[in-house]
């Protein structure tokens, strides 16, 4: 980028450092230089010399990951499109090469097998969405399992003196996921799994509020000078006001005379002189006001390629280095350095000086996006050029004078290092501005989530064992999905080159005799010589495919191999490939058994990582719950209006966090207990000896469908009344049937 155009980028950055820097700085004390660079202390004190050490092996395993892993060879859009070298074989090979291509196939993008395989695809490059169907369809069962109905998940008590609480907490965390949009989450990182094969999601606290001024009656002294209350907000004109006894410090067994206090906050009182609110002068003014938009849990998917993990680490817990790379606009971190600096409370020269450094550091940085989740996504369809960032790059922009903001690619590394060497490692977090190499914090990452765990979770499927990601559907049926592609474009290509051969013999006719070169048609008329057939001057000789009927028969077959594969198979899969099978009720009915009992592993695994994901979230939740929330719960139509605070949580309440799944499991319960209805309805219509001998096998009937109470439901001595005579019957009793007796066998009749 040009100097006039990064200049014209980070204005609002130098504003703010201009502001500070123009401050007289703090002198420096002898040997500061030797100070480490980082700017926020923490409990984690390292000396100059040991930062050093721990940012330089944080770099270089973040270097050597993004080689590994193939980020940087993948960081163009169009990376596949150079040419087949050896770079782009490599890159083609990589952790994260694989997945974007498996993810441009499952979006249709398939332009890169022209480059990437060519042959018959650079000349016809159609595809079969074969793949994507199987996994569209795994994906929409996978989050209907999940997420079919409301509530989706629950949080339920351990003991019985648990259930009130635990109630509440219930209710609390399904309010605050609804905010969060937590269902969100859970369908991307369904999808993600299924087509790449893992999905990594981040747990955070967020807190978001808005800053605006907004005229308000506000309480002022004779002056016109706002009185401010203890919780430092104004005092409005609509607040309450309470009467509070006081102590008399005369005599402290008697009561003193009654103030006045501010029902908002408990502990404001009336300014001196006034004997009532009525005696308070209001006066209209601008004052600025805070909403708060949102406070808690947030999960949220990290892009694939702006998270760094080594393949061979079991867990994310377990790997010495997991690093999540991502932008955050410079002006945000310079007003973090702003506020500390104005905080009220001294600030030390050290911390400031290093403000000032960093700030200097800032206004070098330029408005391009670093994090490959906010650049041209190809598998989208997005080109780059999609979206221009800066200013310079785009006239209309740099004539409206609209500039871009600069933004700096953090690195946040959590790493297993022996930083003070003491001789025994330390779970770290480090926040680096990777481009300065410049350290905003780093501290224990216990002391920074509340269970002292990294905050990542993995979904995933088709796990590799002894490895943290999976094996995506994509690519486990990328081998089939290129066969019948190859086949359908060899059969189209085939298709291309049928038609007609034309034989001309321009020379026999007299107007060629004249015209060597004469063509055919045009309008024009021609005289055979002499008695010469017109069939030996002009034939058309057909060209007939001979291959398609035999190539639709090999792709039938592996779309059938593909499809038994999946476990996803259904009556239109089946019908297309020809199986008897779908045409009669059983055969439907044993696909849809038999797709149940294969995709049953994928949903297994799903809800693991699911489960950690939604335990993580309501961890965060009540962990960093500092304010009492009043909150809105409706279920089944009805509305609750309940409140929800820290003491709430201080009752450490023993609760199991888990999905619900309710639609399938209301389902199964639905299924089994018509099951058990048929059982007791057929005990009781046992004769009571019968149903003294066969009492407990009843019993055992029921407890093998999950019933409870089963001792209460099956008591020998009571028989079902027999039915009435029908009108026009024999006048035998109706015996009840059942479907479990043989063929001509009635159950005893009393």
């Amino acid at each position: 980028m040009s100097e006039e155009g990064q200049s014209g980028t980070v204005s609002q950055v130098q504003a703010v450092a201009e502001k500070v820097i123009t401050a007289p700085k703090p002198p420096l004390d002898a040997g500061e230089k030797e100070k480490p660079k980082v700017v926020f202390d923490s409990p984690l004190q390292l000396t100059a010399r040991q930062e050093d050490r721990l940012i330089t092996h944080a770099l270089a395993r973040i270097s050597t990951l993004e080689n590994e892993l193939g980020r940087g060879s993948t960081s163009q859009a169009s990376w596949y499109g150079r040419g087949y070298d050896d770079t782009v074989k490599q890159a083609a090979g990589s952790f994260m090469g694989k997945r974007q291509l498996y993810e441009m196939t499952f979006h249709n993008q398939i332009d890169w097998r022209a480059y990437l395989v060519g042959g018959i695809f650079a000349e016809s490059n159609l595809t079969v969405p074969l793949s994507r169907r199987i996994a569209q369809q795994q994906i929409s069962r996978a989050i209907n399992y999940f997420l079919g109905t409301e509530p989706w998940f629950g949080a339920y008590p351990v003991s019985k003196s648990d259930d009130e609480p635990a109630d509440v907490t219930d209710k609390y965390c399904k309010h605050k996921a609804k905010q969060a949009d937590l269902k969100g989450t859970i369908m991307a990182a369904v999808e993600g799994a299924i087509i790449r094969g893992e999905t990594v999601s981040k747990t955070i606290y967020r807190q978001e509020w808005t800053q605006f001024n907004k005229e308000a009656t506000i309480a002022v002294d004779a002056e016109g000078v706002p009185y401010v209350a203890a919780d430092a907000d104004y005092i409005y004109q609509d607040d309450q006001w309470a009467q509070v006894a006081t102590q008399n410090p005369d005599s402290p067994e008697e009561l003193g005379d009654p103030v006045w206090i501010l029902a908002r906050d408990g502990q404001t009182q009336l300014p001196e002189g006034m004997a009532s609110p009525e005696m308070l002068n209001f006066e209209a003014q601008i004052v600025p006001r805070q909403k708060v938009q949102y406070n808690g849990a947030e999960s949220k998917p990290i892009y694939y390629k702006d998270f760094l993990a080594p393949l061979d680490a079991p867990t994310l817990d377990e790997a010495d280095i997991c690093v999540h790379l991502y932008d955050k606009p410079a002006i945000e971190i310079a007003s973090l350095y702003v506020s500390a600096l104005d905080t009220g409370e001294e600030t030390t020269r050290e911390t400031a000086n290093k403000i000032f450094e960093s700030l200097q550091e800032l206004t070098r940085v330029d408005d391009h996006r670093k994090a490959y989740g906010k650049k041209e996504r190809p598998e989208l369809g997005e080109s780059p050029g999609t979206e221009k960032v800066n200013s310079s790059d785009d006239p209309a922009r740099a004539e409206s004078g609209l500039e871009g903001e600069p933004v700096v690619e953090i690195a946040e590394v959590y790493i297993h290092f022996d930083a003070d060497e003491d001789g025994v490692q330390e779970d770290i977090v480090i926040m680096l501005d990777k481009k300065n190499k410049r350290p905003l914090f780093y501290d224990y990452v216990a002391n920074r989530t509340p269970n002292g765990k990294r905050p990542f979770n993995v979904t995933r499927v088709n796990r590799v064992e002894g490895r943290w990601h999976g094996i995506g559907t994509m690519e486990v049926f990328q081998p089939l999905q290129e066969v019948v592609d190859l086949l359908v474009n060899r059969w189209n290509h085939s298709q291309s080159r049928s038609g007609n051969v034309i034989f001309w013999n321009p020379e026999l006719t007299l107007e060629g005799e004249e015209n060597p070169h004469l063509e055919l048609n045009g309008g024009r008329t021609y005289t055979p010589k002499g008695n010469i057939d017109p069939e030996n001057i002009l034939k058309v000789i057909p060209l007939y495919d001979v291959k398609g009927r035999e190539i639709y028969k090999e792709i039938e077959f592996f779309m059938q191999v593909a499809i038994n594969m999946s476990g996803v198979s259904h009556v239109n899969d089946a019908a297309m490939l020809g199986m008897d099978t779908a045409k009669l009720a059983t055969g439907v009915k044993n696909i849809e058994r038999s797709g149940q009992e294969m995709f049953s592993i994928y949903l297994s695994q799903l809800q693991d990582g699911l489960e950690d994901l939604l335990k993580q979230f309501c961890v965060y939740t009540l962990a960093y719950l500092d304010i009492r929330e009043v909150f809105m719960y409706t279920e089944d139509e009805s509305a609750q209006m309940l409140q929800f605070g820290p003491e709430n949580v201080e009752q450490q309440v023993d609760m199991d966090v888990r999905l619900e799944m309710t639609r399938y499991k209301n389902e199964q319960e639905l299924v089994q207990a018509q099951q058990a209805s048929a059982k007791v309805i057929e005990f009781y219509s046992l004769p009571p000896e019968l149903q003294v001998r066969t009492s407990q096998l009843y019993r055992q009937m029921l407890k093998a469908m999950q019933v409870a109470h089963v001792d209460e439901i099956i008591q020998p001595g009571f028989q079902i009344p027999p039915q009435g005579t029908p009108s026009g019957g024999s006048g035998n009793p109706q015996a009840i049937n059942t479907q479990d007796n043989m063929p001509g066998q009635q159950p005893p009749v009393v």
